[in-house]
């Protein structure tokens, strides 16, 4: 019983504090030779900056975004649960492609070498292009 009290505390504790959370752009941390970006529950951020290497970049459930800066070199990239986000860059070099519910982007752009496009949940997206490379 003893456990089951403690944990109730801290979640009651924790609860009643108003806490962010932030990601490393918003902590205005060094992102030179970062390859893998997480933004996750970031409710700070609104751009995403150009990072050189920048391989794979992920931003879930990050309300303020509105844009993505075109970034050579990115191969996947995952915005789900974006709002605010209005467009995708024509990055040629994207493999994977996810914009999950977010319902301000109105088009995807033609990407040649696209193998994986998930753009659901997205009502304002009303054609996307054919890309024969889509699997």
């Amino acid at each position: 019983m003893l456990k089951y009290t403690y944990i109730k505390y801290i979640h009651v504790l924790l609860s009643s504090i108003k806490f962010y959370i932030m990601c490393i752009l918003c902590e205005d941390r060094k992102t030179s030779g970062l390859q893998l970006l997480n933004c996750y529950n970031c409710s700070f951020i609104t751009s995403i900056p150009l990072i050189e290497g920048l391989r794979e970049l992920y931003c879930f459930d990050c309300p303020a975004i509105l844009n993505i800066q075109m970034i050579p070199g990115l191969h996947e990239l995952y915005c789900c649960n974006c709002p605010s986000i209005m467009s995708i860059p024509h990055i040629k070099e994207l493999k994977i492609l996810v914009c999950y519910n977010c319902p301000s982007i109105t088009y995807i752009p033609l990407i040649p070498g696209l193998h994986e496009l998930n753009c659901s949940y997205c009502p304002s997206i009303t054609k996307i292009p054919l890309i024969p490379t889509l699997h």
